[in-house]
């Protein structure tokens, strides 16, 4: 949720508020409020409207109204069908007539209320066999004398453990200190930009105006929310773009844009770069030039060379006299570019190393010895880099691979390690443009477009459960024919309810047994999954890339880097459970070699609901189309890693809808910081407050990384 101003009437512990005790506030906590400012981030699911009176003659099957009349009768009853007791009342005004029943009525309510008395009454007007009627209205105190007061009520979203109308009763008196707490924005620059302050519009949604007319908006389709929307997403992008603002002040190192050792390792690749890579690489080599730290994301599909952009990069910063360091998220891909690239550190005269958690204390203190006296030039390494016994002499360059994986903080945390060294982040993973700018909007961006020749494009087809049998002849018939193939499943293991193996495959254990013992006896299955040692991991897929094992089935462990040229075959049991980003991260294991690659998807049945989603992988192998697309499924914080990245969750913006905000918000918050980098103007004071809390909570990610 995003922070709101550090104000007196904001912080005051949910104990203040009238009805709120030890259990009650104890839920509330659990929930995730703390304090009445957290309380006020639960906005309304929609509002009821409690204006004006609705003549009974004017009432509407499927709505709401506020109506009252006279007792015409009441009496308890049983329903015929069921024998279930309810209680029900007729009343009538000048217009006509209509029943009211509740199914539990408290007894001093039966009891006061009789023929002849006038009641006021609001709920829903339901029809059955062309009768309206109203079930369970709420019963409103009123004297008659005067009409009821006009209100727009909102409705919240339910909460466990909490009533409706207490959880109302608590929101009412949480949004009624929303009155005392001054605008956060100065009000001559809201109205050089015709806004509206964050309060007011909180204000709104609380306590929408009862003297306006017309029909009832969606909450989230209000002005006011659309007002919210901007400035969550303004807030965002004034952190991140103080953050780059204060990255740019700071003196940096600066490396020769043509270096000796990147130029001899390129020119020993089989290949010449890309009209693309040669741009993203001269991008790199200017920012490495110029005398501020690089800050840089660098986005490309699966197999689009990156891998060797950054190890120029690598080279350039050593040519220079420094280090470099390379980390991954898991240490089979650590492990992979380490062996990939020694043979061409060895070549170049370098001395490389390898950090992960699973090599012995001797080596890990051997590695840190050399990294702190400079002997290694180049070291890979997962998040044992982020120990606070890593140093280094002279750190030059930090390259993240796979940046959805680590958050703002752990990029932080790593820099850390020296002065001001140059950054490279890297992610296979493509990213909508809109996540992007959110996410990373302290970083430049540059895109590798296309993928490099000789690259085969992967053609996909989907399986329902019930096809099963046909989509495993085809992966025989592709094995048998000397091709290779991964298998994933979801999971490593059954749940313990689950036993016919025929019918679900979901887990690893049970798809290796079904594959070596039915589908493929004649030829060598491998697992692999997280829980295996990771030299059992290693042993696996270096069989299977030397071709010893035909068939390695695996869980998402394999899901990023890994690079097998003979894999020709990639299916995936329950891909319905997998999003799409992550099902074009597996389908780039394969297509890496000369020969035709496929995907064969297999998802719970033909009519599953995931089944439309899961026709675009077979439609586009565009990893920025299929983003989008996860995005609107998924969310942005499944999506691209949004909850991971120490950012606040987005309560009132929706992307990708709301990217024209986004462009809005990252354009007033740059001219902002340009003229005011440190949010220094005690007009924009309470602004700064909510920045530096955003500040905070990247850095309390920081803490926990280490």
């Amino acid at each position: 949720m995003l922070p709101l101003p550090g104000h007196p009437s904001l912080t005051k512990d949910l104990r203040s508020l009238k009805g709120v005790g030890p259990q009650l506030e104890r839920i509330l906590q659990e929930k995730g409020f703390q304090t009445v400012g957290d309380l006020l981030s639960l906005m309304p699911n929609r509002y009821q409207d409690r204006r004006a009176l609705t003549p009974l003659d004017r009432l509407r099957a499927d709505s709401e109204a506020l109506i009252n009349g006279q007792i015409e009768d009441l009496r308890p009853k049983r329903s015929g069908r069921t024998g279930r007791r309810f209680f029900e009342i007729i009343i009538s005004d000048d217009t006509g007539q209509v029943t009211a029943f509740w199914f539990r009525l408290p007894a001093y309510l039966r009891r006061t209320m009789k023929k002849g008395d006038r009641v006021l009454l609001f709920g829903q007007v339901k029809d059955y066999q062309n009768r309206l009627y109203i079930l369970h209205p709420e019963i409103i105190p009123w004297q008659g004398k005067e009409p009821p007061i006009p209100e727009i009520r909102p409705v919240y979203p339910e909460l466990e453990d909490i009533k409706p109308g207490v959880l109302r009763r608590i929101m009412a008196q949480a949004s009624r200190e929303l009155s005392g707490v001054p605008a956060i924005f100065p009000q001559a620059w809201l109205k050089k930009q015709n806004l509206s302050d964050p309060i007011t519009s909180l204000m709104t949604i609380h306590r929408p105006p009862a003297r306006k007319t017309g029909p009832l908006p969606r909450s989230d389709q209000s002005r006011a929310w659309r007002s919210l929307s901007l400035f969550e997403l303004i807030f965002i992008q004034l952190a991140l773009a103080r953050t780059r603002a204060r990255l740019n002040r700071e003196q940096g190192l600066t490396f020769p844009i043509q270096s000796r050792l990147g130029n001899q390792f390129l020119s020993s690749q089989p290949f010449k770069l890309t009209p693309s890579q040669a741009q993203v690489l001269k991008e790199i080599q200017q920012d490495m030039a110029a005398p501020r730290p690089m800050n840089r994301l660098l986005q490309g599909e699966v197999g689009s060379g990156k891998t060797v952009l950054a190890m120029t990069a690598a080279l350039a910063a050593i040519d220079g006299g420094f280090q470099a360091a390379f980390m991954v998220p898991t240490e089979i891909l650590a492990q992979q570019h380490y062996q990939t690239l020694t043979p061409y550190a060895t070549r170049l005269g370098l001395t490389i190393d390898l950090l992960v958690g699973s090599r012995t204390e001797a080596e890990k203190n051997l590695c840190q010895e050399h990294l702190a006296s400079g002997k290694i030039q180049l070291v890979f390494g997962t998040h044992a880099l982020f120990s606070k016994a890593v140093q280094f002499k002279s750190l030059g360059l930090v390259v993240i691979d796979e940046q959805h994986r680590f958050g703002v903080a752990q990029r932080l945390a790593l820099k850390s390690k020296a002065a001001r060294p140059d950054l490279l982040v890297m992610t296979a993973t493509p990213i909508p443009r809109s996540l992007a700018l959110t996410l990373y909007g302290d970083l430049d961006l540059s895109m590798i477009q296309g993928l490099p020749p000789g690259r085969q494009p992967v053609k996909t087809k989907i399986f329902s459960s019930q096809n099963r049998v046909e989509a495993y002849q085809n992966l025989a018939q592709e094995v048998l024919n000397d091709g290779q193939a991964f298998v994933v499943a979801p999971r490593i293991e059954a749940k313990e309810t689950e036993t016919n193996v025929s019918e679900d495959l979901s887990a690893a254990k049970d798809l290796f047994r079904f594959i070596s013992q039915e589908v493929l006896p004649q030829v060598e299955v491998g697992l692999v999954h997280g829980r295996m040692k990771i030299q059992e991991q290693q042993a696996a897929l270096e069989a299977f890339r030397k071709g010893r094992i035909r068939v390695l089935v695996a869980t998402t462990v394999i899901e990023v880097g890994l690079d097998v040229a003979d894999a020709t075959m990639i299916l995936i049991e329950g891909a319905d459970r997998f999003g799409l980003a992550q099902l074009h991260q597996l389908r780039g294991r394969v297509g890496r070699g000369p020969r035709p690659a496929r995907c064969i998807l297999i998802s719970g049945s033909e009519d599953s609901p995931s089944e439309s989603r899961l026709q675009i992988m077979a439609r586009t192998s565009n990893g920025f189309i299929l983003a989008e697309e996860d995005l609107k499924f998924r969310g942005p914080g499944d999506a691209a890693g949004l909850k991971q990245s120490g950012m606040p969750s987005l309560t009132w913006a929706r992307l990708p809808h709301d990217l024209p905000l986004l462009l809005q918000a990252r354009k007033l918050a740059q001219e902002i910081i340009a003229s005011d980098p440190e949010l220094d103007d005690p007009n924009f004071r309470l602004v700064r407050d909510v920045v530096n809390q955003i500040d905070r909570k990247m850095q309390g990610e920081l803490v926990e990384a280490g």
